[in-house]
C-alpha cells in the first residue's frame, strides 16, 4: 500500500483486500472439506489417495492433482503412458542411425502435474 499517497484510500483498500483475503480463505476450506468428503465416500479412491501419501514427496495436493488428472488411473494402462503424461519419461533424439545429445522430457506433459512432481510439493 505504499504506493497509495492518499493515506484515506490506502486504509480502505488494505480493509478490502484483508476482507477479499479472509473471503478467499473460508471458500478455499469448504472447497478442501467437499473434496475429502468425495475421498473418502469412495473406497477405491481413498485406497490410491493413500497410497500416494505414503510415496515420499508427494503430498496432499500432489496426490490429488494425480488422483483428478488421471481418473483414479482409469485413463492409463501402462505406467510408461502415466509417465510420459506427467512429464518425467525422458526421450531420446535421434534421427536414423544417429543418436543426437541428451534425453530430455516432453514439453507436451501436463504442466501442472510435471511441475508438482518436479518441485515435489508435498503439502
Amino acid at each position: 500500500m505504499k504506493a497509495i499517497k492518499d493515506k484515506v484510500a490506502a486504509k480502505e483498500t488494505e480493509v478490502h483486500c484483508k476482507s477479499s483475503i479472509e473471503q478467499l480463505k473460508k471458500e478455499l476450506h469448504k472447497t478442501e472439506a467437499r473434496i475429502k468428503k468425495i475421498i473418502t465416500e469412495d473406497e477405491v479412491l481413498q485406497k490410491n489417495y493413500n497410497l500416494l501419501l505414503t510415496i515420499p514427496g508427494i503430498g496432499a495436493y500432489t496426490a490429488l492433482d494425480l488422483v483428478c488428472y488421471t481418473n483414479n488411473f482409469e485413463y492409463y494402462q501402462e505406467a510408461k503412458q502415466l509417465a510420459c503424461y506427467t512429464g518425467t519419461a525422458p526421450f531420446e533424439h535421434s534421427s536414423g542411425t544417429s543418436v543426437r545429445g541428451k534425453t530430455r522430457v516432453s514439453k507436451m506433459a501436463n504442466q501442472s502435474l510435471k511441475t508438482n512432481l518436479t518441485l515435489g510439493l508435498g503439502l
